[in-house]
């Protein structure tokens, strides 16, 4: 069994599973089935992500490879996955938890991009760290995410999840918006601008 830090899901939206640093004796599960998504402008992220692959299937894990800007049933193999690994900077992170909320599945990033404050390893280290995770040896910290639905003049058009923050832009339009917003369903107020960030 994990170790998780649980924290209250915020609109309806689930909380997000992130797999952290190796930690001997917590009794996590052992994993076998990792979905790895690579960021698809980074050549380097694909090619980790072969190498990645091959030294799980010698170890007797399956995995499949992803671009982390699919979208829809390419990714609903996700459901059966033990973990996903990222391969870029924070912003893959962000988006993988997007794609996977609805799976539940712990994500493990490795940060080829810049900061990778969100990130746990790193090209370097995680041939020396991961063996750990398959063991199980890690624990889950699970993280707040938001739900946002959007919708123009009544009509919907769509909902998204979000870990961070939620971004309402006018896009191509030249002029300002009218953005309502509401929590839980009770108005809060109408901004007038050219995007929100919430």
């Amino acid at each position: 069994m994990s170790q998780r830090i649980s924290r209250p899901e915020v609109h309806g939206a689930p909380a997000l599973p992130a797999i952290h640093a190796p930690s001997e004796g917590w009794g996590a599960l052992s994993v076998k089935h990792i979905g790895i998504l690579h960021h698809p402008r980074l050549p380097a992220a694909r090619l980790l992500a072969e190498e990645i692959a091959a030294w799980l299937a010698e170890r007797g894990v399956t995995s499949r490879i992803d671009s982390a800007l699919e979208e829809g049933e390419k990714l609903a193999h996700l459901n059966h996955q033990d973990m996903v690994i990222t391969l870029g900077g924070d912003g893959t992170i962000l988006r993988a938890a997007r794609l996977s909320a609805m799976y539940n599945v712990p994500l493990l990033g490795i940060n080829l991009g810049r900061v990778g404050f969100l990130t746990e390893f790193t090209p370097q280290d995680w041939q020396e760290r991961l063996p750990a995770v398959l063991k199980g040896q890690y624990w889950v910290e699970e993280r707040i995410m938001l739900r946002a639905s959007a919708s123009r003049q009544a009509q919907p058009l769509g909902t998204f999840d979000a870990l961070n923050d939620v971004v309402v832009g006018r896009g191509e339009l030249a002029r300002v918006l009218h953005v309502e917003a509401s929590v839980n369903d009770t108005p809060l107020t109408t901004y007038v601008a050219d995007g929100v960030i919430v």
